[in-house]
């Protein structure tokens, strides 16, 4: 039993913390068109990612994320199962998001680049619409499908990663459970004759390792 529960924590739904987080997300959106300095947590949160992809590319999707963690908790029983369209996980696709999602944040600043309360205005807003976007694509596919084209994640995958990749042992049998436990539904079996899941948008959840009835998935 004890065991049992151990390894629950370590899924994304099991971490204490992040019930915390996601009502952290719920408070600055609900009170953020009052209180606009609350929108600095959108950027704030995009520095953390930035500088925890150095370390290990999507860790702070899968662990420290206000938003992330809200999808892993509050909202998972509303979330759907199905997998995420290919063609929004397309580079093409994931790359031209980001584009054109930076590129309205920028000219919203610039309407009145000396108001901090113009910016946080404006990060707020950024996060309502992309807050609601991930709620349809989340019960539409699965709790996490805003994360397979999200553009910080797409950054964060790109800059690290490659980093720390779990390693993936002979122990494995191709059974599928991981992929079932996994956030983003990644075919982790796939990646069992390399020896490392080489996935740049891996976010070291723990939920696969967790999940692995043979204990074959290492951070």
């Amino acid at each position: 039993m004890a065991t049992a529960i151990a390894r629950q924590r370590k899924t994304p739904s099991g971490k204490a913390y992040k019930w915390s987080l996601g009502l952290l997300m719920v408070t600055v959106l609900g009170l953020g068109w009052k209180y606009p300095y609350l929108g600095f947590m959108v950027p704030l949160v995009m520095v953390a990612g930035l500088i925890g992809s150095l370390v290990k590319g999507r860790v702070v999707c899968g662990n420290f994320c206000p938003r992330g963690s809200f999808f892993d908790t509050w909202f998972k029983p509303l979330g759907g199962s199905r997998t995420v369209p290919r063609l929004l996980t397309t580079p093409l696709f994931r790359w031209s998001l980001l584009a054109v999602l930076f590129s309205f944040m920028t000219f919203q600043l610039a309407m009145d680049i000396s108001s901090a309360a113009h910016w946080g205005t404006v990060f707020w807003r950024v996060c309502l619409v992309t807050t609601i976007i991930a709620l349809t694509v989340g019960v539409l596919y699965r709790p996490r499908a805003w994360c397979s084209f999200c553009p910080m994640g797409t950054i964060q995958g790109a800059i690290g990663g490659a980093k720390h990749a779990l390693t993936i042992s002979s122990a494995c049998t191709g059974c599928g459970i991981c992929q079932k436990a996994c956030p983003m539904g990644h075919d982790i079996a796939h990646y069992r004759e390399s020896g490392k899941v080489n996935n740049s948008d891996c976010m070291h959840c723990g939920a696969c390792i967790a999940a692995c009835p043979r204990n074959a998935l290492k951070e």
